[in-house]
């Protein structure tokens, strides 16, 4: 692997080299930030603000990207990019299958012909679809990213290992075409987000397409759009051999819609199905078929207000793989969040925004029970246990957060954030199954911008977690200093 890369950086620093030949047909561009964080806790290891291990004491994290693009004809072109960095990878963020935070070099390589209405592009690219199916992360379902502060200190930079940022594309090797024109696009992906590793994992390959359609030709619904996505990801079987882990295959299937009702006020829904197979070795293994659905009311006024009021189901074992972070399987409620932008205030144009989701688990989480039966039968597991239990759990998370600008090119946000899961024991076993903790997350960001590219944050974080059924309760107070720089 590390042979690869350093091929890899040869390769780039030859394309850049050739290009400087012809200096008015290339460019580089550069993006990166350097970042000092300091947890201090009463315990070694606390949870962050999306669920990542964040460690007691200093760190200092740094992400450089260097990209080159040399266009080859008027409509043809090859990207490269490098990445050096000494990250760690987040558990929080997977499954990722781009080549995200490393402690070595990483890159990428693209060749992309772009001619309207056709673009396709063979080598490295970002794709994602809806969050029910193919997105990495569904940027509305995020509490600390509504302000527009928010979106470079609490998304960029999640984990005090990594300086991954929170966004809907995945990063893909293998080939992607997109069509597009006045009533729709569709756009195709061939993949392979996982490369075979021996005696530890085979290939992935992955297949998928959207279709939408946007009947931009009927006056009163030209803001209106219908969608269909189908995605496949299997491993390849024939390779798998004695590997240390099962081969797989998901599929998900979904549709989705966006109708404008009056005003500025849209009904948004999706649906998807996903089939599962965790083994596809074994024929006795049980295929997961269960479908997630959101549906609700948007409304978008400008670029100031943004309102959203969703139901959210997802059912106890909808699991398409890649599928938005934050839709959590087993699981139904609401999500209501807004954020008005440029807001007047005492001769400030400030930023409000808030979030809430209110959620409670369909089944008790006790699928796969073990089950003991006679030496003579292979061991099995049972997930029907879950007809004797009847606890269930229940999630909240609110937020409330406030950016001001104060002089020229400095800004103040104020952020709140409170979570809580409880579940009751369980009253048909009477066994002691009772949770109940709270995160309270109190969050002051400070940043000035030297430019629209370039700025620095400084950000001060106070975590209070709550186990009322416990010893386990911890206080975290975290000072971090981020310089973000583009050119």
């Amino acid at each position: 692997m590390i042979k690869q890369k350093v091929l890899l950086a040869g390769i780039l620093f030859f394309i850049c080299s050739a290009a400087f030949a012809e200096q008015d047909k290339f460019t580089i561009t550069g993006e990166g930030k350097i970042r000092f964080k300091y947890v201090e806790a009463n315990v070694d290891t606390i949870k962050g603000s999306y669920g990542e291990t964040l460690k007691k004491g200093l760190t200092l994290r740094e992400r450089i990207d260097l990209s080159v693009n040399v266009p080859i004809t008027e409509y043809l072109k090859i990207s490269g990019t490098v990445r050096i960095s000494n990250e760690d990878t987040p558990v929080v963020m997977l499954p990722a299958p781009d080549f995200v935070s490393t402690k070595a070099i990483a890159g990428w390589l693209s060749l992309s012909f772009e001619k309207s209405p056709f673009a396709v592009t063979a080598g490295s690219y970002d794709a994602s679809f809806t969050p029910l199916t193919f997105m990495r992360w569904d940027l509305n379902d995020n509490p600390l990213g509504a302000t527009s502060c928010a979106c470079q200190a609490s998304v960029g930079g999640i984990s005090g290992e990594s300086l991954e940022e929170l966004q809907e594309d995945y990063k893909l090797e293998g080939l992607k075409t997109e069509l597009s024109g006045e009533f729709g696009d569709i756009t195709a992906l061939f993949a392979i987000p996982q490369f075979e590793s021996k005696n530890i994992s085979a290939n992935k390959y992955m297949y998928g397409a959207r279709a939408r359609f946007v009947p931009a030709f009927i006056e009163n619904l030209s803001s209106a759009s219908f969608g269909v996505t189908g995605l496949s990801l299997k491993d390849d079987t024939a390779k798998v051999g004695m590997s240390y882990t099962k081969p797989f295959q998901s599929d998900v299937f979904g549709f989705d819609a966006r109708i404008p009702i009056l005003w500025n006020t849209s009904f948004v829904a999706e649906y998807a199905r996903s089939i599962r197979d965790d083994d596809l070795r074994d024929t006795l293994n049980i295929i997961r078929r269960n479908n997630g659905i959101s549906g609700g009311l948007q409304l978008l006024s400008s670029d100031k207000i943004d309102v959203n009021l969703l139901y959210l189901q997802m059912d106890p074992y909808f699991a398409p793989l890649y599928r938005s972070l934050s839709c959590a399987a087993n699981r139904r409620g609401v999500r209501f969040s807004f954020t008005y932008r440029d807001m007047p205030l005492f001769s400030k144009e400030i930023t409000i925004a808030g979030y809430y989701k209110k959620l409670k688990e369909i089944e008790p989480t006790w699928d796969d029970m073990f089950i003991p039966i006679p030496i003579s039968i292979p061991t099995t597991y049972d997930s029907k246990i879950t007809t004797f239990h009847s606890s269930l759990t229940d999630f909240l998370v609110a937020n409330f957060g406030i950016t001001v600008p104060i002089v020229s090119n400095w800004k103040i946000e104020n952020d709140y954030e409170y979570r809580s899961e409880y579940r009751p024991d369980d009253i048909l076993t009477t066994m002691d199954e009772k949770i109940n903790n709270q995160t309270a997350i109190v969050s002051l960001i400070l940043s000035y911008e030297f430019t629209m590219q370039s700025k620095v944050l400084l950000k001060y974080q106070f975590i209070d977690y709550m186990d009322n059924l416990g010893e386990k309760d911890y206080i975290a107070k975290i000072p971090m200093l981020q310089f973000s720089f583009k050119f």
